[in-house]
């Protein structure tokens, strides 16, 4: 990776398929951010300390010394162990289904999703961010639930959210369809299913830049354009500045 900017442990770098001068870069990468029509984001562990392993961690909808959440627990751990962070996703659909589709799990979710836990969930940076891409349409693309999705959707001032996707690539592809007079598209996104939205896009010949979030520098994902940090200030320190 080629790192543009760094601020207080906040940084934006770009992949090694994107070459030039650092200063002509970062002209670029700012050109691009702010000439996206949609934005597609995720939510989990992009924008936010991941709400569904919170969801998990407290055994919302069910209790830790329930039988079938100490079973869905034990074989979450054997598929992780196996499959690593792939079998995350199919584990958390097994969740929804088991836990989530009571009305007390709801009144539970009510707790993460007030704007103080919000707030605190959030990276830092990331409502200046959506700030600063303000005459953009963003919208959530999360496998996370409805009631959650909307909160923080609504939280941030997005213009809407696409909960429980299964299939990310095919969201992305509704949205290119949904939008036919859009040139430029954004995603923002950690994973392999984020992936998927940034290769669906391309698949149709539309122009998109897509941001990487990382825990720490390294390798960024190859169809990505830019690696940022969790924390986003030095991305919106350039977007404000150039």
């Amino acid at each position: 990776m080629n790192l543009l900017y760094e601020l207080n442990g906040s940084w934006v770098a770009a992949s090694n398929k994107i070459q030039g001068n650092p200063s002509d870069l970062v002209v670029d990468l700012v050109q691009r951010v702010k000439g996206v029509g949609p934005w597609l984001f995720d939510l989990d562990d992009n924008h936010a300390r991941s709400p569904a392993k919170s969801i998990v961690r407290q055994a919302i909808g069910t209790d830790h010394l329930s039988p079938r959440y100490l079973s869905w627990a034990m074989r979450t751990l054997s598929e992780l162990v196996r499959n690593g962070k792939a079998a995350e996703s199919q584990a958390w659909e097994q969740y929804v289904d088991s836990f989530l589709q009571t009305e007390r799990a709801k009144r539970e979710i009510e707790f993460l999703v007030q704007p103080k836990v919000m707030n605190q969930a959030l990276y830092t940076g990331v409502k200046d961010f959506c700030r600063e891409v303000r005459s953009s349409t963003k919208f959530y693309i999360t496998r996370n639930i409805a009631q959650v999705a909307n909160a923080y959707a609504t939280y941030l001032g997005l213009d809407g959210a696409v909960a429980e996707v299964n299939d990310k690539g095919r969201q992305a592809e509704l949205m290119v369809l949904g939008h036919p007079f859009v040139e430029h598209f954004g995603v923002s996104g950690d994973s392999d299913e984020d992936v998927a939205m940034v290769e669906e896009i391309q698949v149709m010949d539309q122009n998109v830049i897509s941001l990487y979030s990382m825990a720490k520098p390294g390798d960024i994902h190859p169809t990505f354009d830019y690696g940022v940090s969790k924390d986003l200030t030095a991305l919106v320190e350039l977007l404000r500045n150039n």
